[in-house]
């Protein structure tokens, strides 16, 4: 079955309109190519100003920009129950986070930039993953400038770079994968310039599409249409929307009012979360009005909703929640402790650790700036503390993106390292200072007062029997170090690796 999307992202490359949409062309399906890739790296949005998500906002459609409703195995408002935020029937999830697509060939260089920058953005930061379908892919995603931005909830050029742009974005903050379509893929998206912007919510079957049309092509609307394609329901939905904003239904386009419902906890799961203004999914304050005047007001005076660039870190958080795409190390409870009597009840289950037979550390320390690492906070019923770190200096939670020891996981499981080192590698003939960091007399500090810490003539004296005044050390801070200089980890990340590994990264 196929899933088409439709995305509209803005893009800073200067040309003609035919780099976002030319519906003159025939809809063929293709996939991303490297070169849309390379171009989402150059998108340049200003913020979220300029931004207009009106076509999100299609009251034919289910919530404005949610298709293929109607199939969903439930009547009524129990059929929606299923679609709202995240969805919780397994059906609808696609397998292992694996979302085959394609796009179509009516996206120029700027469309396709934007959609591959959003794929890239939910695989960096999840665990689904966005890849080409193949031809066992009966369900899949197409992504198309089809009329809108639209896509299912979940499986059921500018075009293309922004594409490209949301994938990346996706891909970059969670463990969700999309990726082009294989013949295995049965189940995949087509996106596609259909009719506006829009998608199905999660997993329908077979290839369904996320419709990318005029309007829609923006990084943030794309990473919003795969969300929905993911599994999740607009944030305003939430049980709790009214504590958090205000609808002034007396701007409310007539026959628009249920784009407004919100749903009690039976049907819809908020995975341990606070309300999230900043969320991806989130309606602009003008969504469906009938006068130009606000619809949604945040009852937080200094808070911004609606059109984002990308995903939040509640969203990014949420993908990584719904899909599983985190488990706790047998050693956990050395470094951490977990507040039990602040755990949300039913999400003891969240805290479990898992014994070395079922978990590989790869011979890695317990890492607590991984991007994997809850947050303090997490799944907390009180709004205190769950989990805290047993080093008062350190901080845990959301981070940028990956840390030095989370990428050398990644390399050493799946062994992105030929084995050929051609580098010669130090010996110890060669190595500088002793193998601790220490001083063999007590003079250090008159030699470091005296200025003779560089001294040319004393180094090796120096280096043997002062190395810790005069900051002469060379030793590795971490068991792995020699390991990630094989992987060129050293080069591949210079700003963290040689701090950690100075010695095996060939800094002294």
């Amino acid at each position: 079955m196929c899933l088409v999307v439709f995305l509209l992202l803005p893009i800073a490359f200067v040309g003609a309109q035919d780099e976002l949409i030319d519906k003159s062309r025939p809809d063929i399906e293709t996939f991303l190519s490297a070169e849309d890739f390379d171009h989402a790296k150059l998108i340049r949005h200003k913020g979220n100003e300029g931004i207009d998500d009106s076509a999100m906002y299609n009251d034919n459609l289910y919530e404005g920009d949610i298709v293929d409703a109607d199939i969903l195995p439930l009547s009524g408002r129990k059929r929606r129950s299923i679609i709202k935020n995240a969805i919780r029937h397994e059906a609808l999830k696609w397998p292992n986070g694996h979302v085959p697509y394609t796009i179509s060939d009516r996206y120029g260089k700027r469309a396709r930039a934007e959609i591959a920058a959003a794929i890239e953005d939910i695989e960096r930061l999840t665990c689904i993953r966005i890849k080409p379908r193949t031809d066992a892919d009966t369900d899949y995603v197409h992504i198309a400038p089809l009329d809108g931005c639209y896509s299912s909830l979940g499986r059921t050029g500018k075009w293309r770079a922004e594409i490209a742009a949301a994938i990346e974005d996706i891909e970059r903050l969670t463990c969700i994968r999309i990726k082009p379509r294989t013949d295995a893929d049965t189940d995949y998206v087509h996106i596609a310039p259909l009719d506006g912007c829009y998608s199905s919510l999660g997993r329908t079957g077979g290839a369904q599409n996320v419709s990318i049309d005029r309007g829609c092509v923006y990084k943030g609307t794309i990473v919003h249409e795969l969300m929905h394609t993911i599994g999740f329901y607009h944030e305003q939905a939430r049980a709790d929307r009214d504590d958090y904003v205000t609808i002034l239904w007396d701007n409310v386009m007539p026959g628009d009012e249920d784009q407004f419902d919100s749903y009690p906890l039976t049907e819809i799961d908020h995975l341990g979360t606070e309300y999230d203004y900043e969320s991806v999914m989130h309606y602009s304050p003008k969504a469906f009005s009938k006068n130009g005047q606000p619809t949604i007001l945040p009852k937080r005076a200094e808070v911004a909703i609606g059109h984002k660039e990308g995903l939040s870190a509640t969203d990014a958080y949420k993908i990584n929640r719904l899909y599983n795409c985190t488990t706790a190390r047998a050693d956990r409870d050395d470094y951490v402790t977990i507040l039990w009597d602040n755990v949300m009840p039913g999400d003891e289950d969240q805290f479990d650790s898992y014994p070395l037979t079922e978990i590989d550390h790869l011979g890695t320390e317990y890492d607590y700036e991984s991007v994997m690492h809850y947050s303090p906070k997490a799944f907390s019923k009180n709004g205190q503390p769950t989990i805290l770190p047993k080093r008062a200096e350190v901080a845990i939670g959301h981070k940028e993106g990956l840390s030095a020891t989370d990428a050398y996981k990644i390399n050493r499981l799946y062994n992105c390292t030929t084995g050929e080192v051609t580098t010669p590698q130090p010996t110890t003939t060669t190595e500088a200072g002793p193998a601790k960091c220490e001083d063999l007399i007590n003079d250090c500090d008159k030699i470091l007062s005296s200025g003779l810490c560089d001294s040319q003539l004393l180094s090796e004296f120096v280096k043997k029997n002062c190395a810790r005044t005069c900051k002469k050390c060379c030793i590795d801070k971490l068991s792995w170090c020699a390991r990630a200089a094989e992987m060129q980890l050293c080069t591949k990340l210079p700003q963290e690796i040689p701090t950690y590994c100075p010695k095996s990264c060939r800094q002294c």
